[in-house]
């Protein structure tokens, strides 16, 4: 059950440390969403925020999400998520901030999220979205990147209307370059230290075994030696091919 509470205390902590002597601070946060900072003091303590991104998770988000009427922000991007957005998620009045994108969520998007006013981030692109964009001033003020790889929607701000034929979605929603770049990180990771363990690994053998380090390096002279004796034979072979 949702509460009323005062926003215009802080929360002050006073720390006891010797006889008359004490210091008090005031709570702060410094919240980091969709490239722009904002700085929570006097409202940290009714601050939520949901973030269970690049978690995996699969299902559908339950529809009992729309009861937590002080949640400010909620990031759900980069899961295997399927089904529609709760058709009430309207409830959530407070909602600052909604990241969905990176996602198999499919149906069309509910008309009461239109009704967030407070609603200032939102990214539901990668996903197979379908329908019209529903109509009023907060969704279309967004940008058409919000909802851009979803074939199966129309209207502003991604097309000027829904008269023409529609796109289904097909396929695996496209991925941007960062799981490329995760991929390529751990590759080049494990490769450098594959070499790193070989290299060791054949160097410290050759240095305190004896009879490794003596067949190695006579390994080395037979294949000077080898070297040298086709290098003498081919140029041999040339000059007489020459002479000819």
């Amino acid at each position: 059950m949702s509460q009323n509470v005062d926003l215009s205390r802080t929360i002050e902590h006073s720390v006891y440390i010797s006889r008359g002597a004490d210091f008090r601070y005031v709570d702060e946060a410094l919240l980091t969403w969709k490239g722009q900072k904002q700085k929570y003091a006097k409202i940290l303590g009714l601050l939520l925020l949901i973030d269970l991104s690049s978690n995996q998770l699969t299902g559908e988000i339950p529809d009992g999400i729309t009861s937590l009427r002080e949640l400010a922000a909620l990031n759900l991007s980069r899961n295997v998520l399927t089904g529609n957005i709760p058709r009430k998620i309207g409830q959530l009045r407070k909602l600052q901030a909604l990241d969905l994108s990176r996602n198999k969520f499919s149906g069309s998007i509910p008309p009461s999220l239109s009704e967030l006013m407070f609603l200032g981030a939102l990214d539901l692109s990668y996903n197979y979205f379908s329908g019209e964009i529903p109509k009023g001033t907060q969704l279309q003020s967004f940008d058409p990147s919000t909802f851009s790889h979803n074939h199966g929607l129309c209207g502003p701000p991604i097309t000027a209307n829904c008269s023409g034929p529609v796109e289904p979605p097909q396929g695996q929603p496209e991925r941007d370059h960062d799981d490329l770049d995760e991929f390529m990180k751990w590759f080049y990771s494990g490769m450098g230290l594959g070499f790193a363990v070989a290299f060791w690994g054949f160097c410290g053998a050759v240095l305190f075994k004896r009879s490794w380090r003596h067949s190695y390096f006579r390994f080395l002279d037979n294949l000077k030696d080898w070297i040298y004796l086709a290098f003498i034979l081919h140029k041999a072979r040339l000059g007489r091919r020459i002479q000819a």
